[in-house]
């Protein structure tokens, strides 16, 4: 219950700066154009600069060999709930054209703006490292499997359309300020060198600007959409269960006997229990596929993970 009282109490701090983003977007202070300028500050400086401080600590085999497993656990649950997705694509009937969105909604998680933020108000700094080593998965994985997923259910013709407009996205995507962040903070964290202090503290202070920009850059989205069409598609109700209740539970049960690090269990549990990934709706608009329903599954999984993330903190050790 105490887990529960933590995780509670962090994510209203957490909507309350979303509700800051709502209201701005709904005054039109924030515009599109000043959330793509947001996001671009969170992905290329705030977010590399969150990273590379985690990794600013004195070398040990354990955190890395942890860090190696958490990695190798993401990995894994990639190609797992890709399977997991097509079956429940056929037993809730998705559309073929919307079954990509489906599948790449359960595969990749919101690491980057809901991730970071949530584990960081729970677990606080020391936890980064795994969340890092986990996102190197996404990264590594959404120009390959992701590119896979996304096509899946659309019509050959699209296929081969799609190929040259995706292209320039992934390339960015393989090799981004996230990933190299993280390769450079490794080389540090291996070799134990540590930043000069002002560097480090303008770093810091760089890195501390995440968790309010990336929840206002969510409140914000979440302003553009009607409650009334979201919350009214059934069917993807069936498709938040799996994402946010059922897979981190079964994670947490098949790791619970092998790991005994409890916050390393906790952040690969709640890392599961994110919501969609808020790429799809970009990458979605960029192929010319159902962009409104993968909106949807965005706002809608991102909505009821306020809900569903405290109580999955129930079933962890304390």
């Amino acid at each position: 219950m105490e887990m529960f009282q933590i995780v509670l109490s962090n994510l209203i701090s957490l909507c309350l700066l979303m509700l800051v983003g709502y209201i701005l977007r709904k005054a039109r202070v924030i515009t599109d154009e000043v959330n793509t300028g947001l996001s671009a500050i969170l992905l290329k400086v705030a977010l590399p600069c969150t990273i590379m401080m985690s990794m600013q600590r004195e070398f040990s085999m354990d955190m890395l060999r942890d860090g190696l497993l958490v990695f190798a656990v993401a990995l894994a649950m990639h190609f797992i709930t890709v399977g997991i997705g097509i079956v429940l694509t056929k037993l809730c009937r998705v559309q073929m054209n919307q079954r990509g969105i489906w599948l790449f909604a359960l595969s990749f998680a919101n690491v980057a703006y809901m991730g970071y933020p949530v584990i960081k108000a729970i677990y606080g700094d020391g936890a980064l490292f795994y969340v890092a080593m986990n996102n190197v998965s996404f990264n590594l994985l959404f120009p390959t499997l992701g590119y896979a997923i996304i096509v899946y259910g659309m019509p050959k013709a699209d296929k081969s359309a799609e190929k040259a407009k995706l292209s320039a996205v992934i390339k960015r995507l393989a090799m981004n300020e996230a990933l190299v962040a993280t390769l450079i903070g490794l080389v540090m964290f291996v070799t134990s060198f540590r930043l000069p202090d002002m560097v480090g503290n303008a770093l810091t202070m760089a890195g501390s600007l995440t968790t309010p920009i990336s929840m206002m850059i969510i409140g914000g989205l979440l302003a553009k959409n009607d409650f009334r069409l979201v919350f009214g598609d059934a069917k993807i109700y069936s498709l938040a269960a799996m994402r946010l209740v059922l897979l981190p539970i079964a994670v947490l049960f098949i790791l619970k006997p092998f790991v005994q690090n409890t916050m390393m269990l906790g952040v690969m549990t709640y890392l599961v229990a994110m919501p969609a990934g808020a790429v799809l709706g970009i990458v979605s608009v960029q192929k010319g596929a159902d962009g409104f329903t993968a909106s949807k599954i965005v706002f809608m999984t991102t909505v009821l993970s306020l809900l569903t993330i405290p109580l999955v903190s129930l079933l962890l050790p304390s």
